[in-house]
This record gives structure tokens, C-alpha cells and sequence, in this order.
């Protein structure tokens, strides 16, 4: 029997990590190699295929370019669905399912029985940890009606450990599946939270990560490219006519955070 050690990482519009692990025993898979002990699965939404590959003098050898020199590459791919929002596109990835099979079939929808708003991966039966949960957050994997990857290790294997990190509760939770935990970022703390749904409480190791508030740090400083700006001329520039001023950090970088501790 085998244990898998899976990570799933994503990216939801460029700001949710995704971060799922399963544990694996050496046994023999295919062809007579390992059984991967880790596996990273890493979604970036709203990230076009010829953006990716633009920039491919300018990726190390152990990140990007390890995928693009040594992966399969799939040029041609397109989803089979109208509705390519983050919800949805996270609950398709690792159900290998279509929406209406798995049942979130948009970010939100008008529920028939109640005809109120029904937000993808809310549930007002759990709440957010430590923190106050707003109507209509994201707390459970409910609305998803069908099993994930990391569902079907658990299946193989109850020692097998999902996790999933996000920017956002309706990525992270769409590909922790019904048995991983998702913890989505909150923009009230900065921290990476989770539900009731999950756990009862943090594990210890949570609670003396964020025992210093190390989030904070970020505080009063500017967000700047990290390669001169001339590396970038093979995208459109910023500060184009329909450029949104989100939350009155402009329109270009740097971009200064003016928030406070």
C-alpha cells in the first residue's frame, strides 16, 4: 500500500498560492521508478501561455525553465467551459471534472430553491478561525460534489496529507478537495487562515509563526520589481488608459503600501 506526499501550489490571479502534500513509501511505480514522495501542483490564474514562455531567457534553471526544459509541455490545451472564472477553474483543475458535474459553475449563482446569492465555497455552518467571518465566505469544500486527487490518495491512503494554500478561499479550497485543508489569505490579518471545517484549532506550529505578527513587516514599504525595468519591454507597459487604481496604490510600480501595524 502506498503513502503519497502531494503538494499542490496555486497561483490564483497572481496573488493565490495553492499548496497541497501527500506522503509516498518507496515503492515501485511506473516503469520501476519511486513513488514520488512530494508532488507540487502550482496554478496561476490569469497567467497567458505566451507570457510564460516570453521570458524564458530570464528563468533559473530550478524554477520555471525546469518545467519548460525537462516537463511535458502541452501547447494547445483550452477548457471546455464558457465560465473560466477562479472558482470555477479551481474546482475543474484536480476534479478532472466539468462544472456540471462538480457543481460550482461560477465564482457565485442565484441558488433556485432560495433565490438568494450563493458564493462558491461558502457555508454558514463553519467559520474562519481566530477571526470574524463575513457573510458569504468561503469556509467548505459543500458545493463541490465530486472527489479531487488529493481526495483519492486520502481513498489509497489515510496517511496521505493534502494541503492547499491560496490567495484566495475559493482557489485554495477548490483544490484541497473534500479531505486536504485550505488555508486562504485574509486581507483583514494578512495571515493564512482556515476554517472549522478543517480543525478545531492551529496547530502549533501556525500560532508561533504568526506570534510576532511577521506579516507586518511589509508595512510603509514599496513593492518594486525585481529586475531593472528595461527586462520587462517585451510586455505592455503599465499606466495605460484603462489601468485600475486598486485600493489607491496606482497604476504602475513601485508600488508603496500605506498600510499601518
Amino acid at each position: 500500500m502506498t503513502t503519497a506526499k502531494l503538494c499542490w501550489c496555486s497561483v490564483a490571479a497572481g496573488t493565490a498560492l495553492l499548496l497541497a502534500q501527500a506522503a509516498s513509501a518507496q515503492i515501485a511505480g511506473p516503469g520501476g521508478k519511486p513513488v514520488p514522495k512530494l508532488v507540487l501542483f502550482m496554478v496561476v490564474d490569469g497567467f497567458p501561455q505566451e507570457q510564460f514562455v516570453k521570458y524564458h531567457d530570464q528563468y533559473g534553471a530550478r524554477g520555471f525553465n525546469l518545467w519548460l526544459d525537462k516537463g511535458a509541455w502541452y501547447g494547445n490545451n483550452h477548457y471546455s467551459h464558457a465560465t473560466t472564472y477562479t472558482g470555477v477553474g479551481h474546482a475543474t483543475l484536480l476534479s478532472c471534472a466539468h462544472p456540471y458535474k462538480h457543481g460550482v459553475v461560477g465564482n457565485d449563482w442565484i441558488d433556485k430553491a432560495s433565490g438568494k446569492r450563493m458564493y462558491s465555497t461558502e457555508d454558514a455552518r463553519y467559520k474562519y478561525l481566530d477571526e470574524p467571518t463575513p457573510q458569504h465566505a468561503g469556509t467548505s469544500p459543500f458545493n463541490m460534489k465530486v472527489t479531487t486527487v488529493g481526495d483519492e490518495l486520502h481513498y489509497a491512503n489515510g496517511k496521505s496529507k493534502v494541503i492547499a494554500i491560496g490567495g484566495k478561499d475559493r482557489s485554495s479550497i477548490g483544490l484541497a478537495g473534500q479531505f486536504g485543508t485550505a488555508y486562504m489569505h485574509s486581507a483583514a490579518t494578512g495571515r493564512f487562515i482556515t476554517s472549522d471545517y478543517y480543525m478545531s484549532d492551529y496547530p502549533g506550529w501556525w500560532k508561533a509563526f504568526y506570534a510576532n505578527k511577521p506579516q507586518d513587516k511589509y508595512f510603509k514599504q514599496s513593492w518594486t520589481p525585481l529586475l531593472p525595468d528595461d527586462a520587462y519591454a517585451r510586455s505592455a507597459p503599465d499606466d495605460r488608459s484603462w489601468s485600475v487604481n486598486y485600493k489607491g496604490l496606482g497604476t504602475r510600480f513601485p508600488f508603496a503600501s500605506s498600510g499601518d501595524a
